[in-house]
């Protein structure tokens, strides 16, 4: 089966953000169906919240081990938050502590990108499925990932599709081949 890591900048259980549930969902059911999936996160929530993520995972059941940032070489690093749910995915959070989703990568960043250079060494995904938007900005990141949810699909279906770009919208639509 197929190797995925779910990549999203803010955390994939906030309740700020149905989209970010939904990525989470959607994976939740290629694990189910045997697929083996990883995620890496910040956590970093769309709303304003008084409760830290780590103590708000915990209260949704989950066993979150926090591990220390290495401040022997990056002094600036923030503690990671890791846990495995009950369908077998194992998550990384980037804490960002009260950071929101639109400001951490400013202060937080480099640490991330070693990060998700260490899964793709490490865990050798086939699939990296999440919001790249805020990653790499913009439209480009939103027709990024409609590329990557199309052939997320494609891998899943047993009919072929194909997708046509259109240079003033990014991509219009996905239309099925004959």
């Amino acid at each position: 089966m197929p190797r995925l890591l779910l990549l999203l900048p803010q955390m994939p259980q906030d309740p700020a953000s149905g989209a970010a549930r939904s990525m989470r969902t959607a994976v939740e059911m290629l694990a189910v169906a045997g697929w083996q999936v990883r995620a890496l996160a910040a956590t970093a929530s769309e709303g304003a919240t008084d409760i830290s993520a780590a103590d708000f995972l915990r209260g949704t059941g989950l066993e979150v081990t926090a591990r220390p940032p290495n401040r022997a070489v990056y002094r600036h690093d923030r503690p990671m938050l890791e846990f495995t749910d009950k369908h077998g995915i194992f998550y990384r959070l980037l804490d960002t502590g009260d950071e929101t989703s639109a400001t951490w990568q400013l202060k937080h960043d480099s640490q991330f990108n070693r990060l998700y250079h260490r899964e793709l060494a490490d865990y050798h995904p086939d699939i990296v499925f999440g919001d790249v938007g805020p990653f790499i900005g913009g439209r480009l990141g939103t027709v990024l990932l409609i590329i990557l949810i199309v052939m997320l699909l494609n891998e899943l279906s047993t009919e072929p599709r194909c997708i046509v770009p259109h240079a003033e919208f990014g991509l219009r639509n996905a239309v099925p081949s004959r």
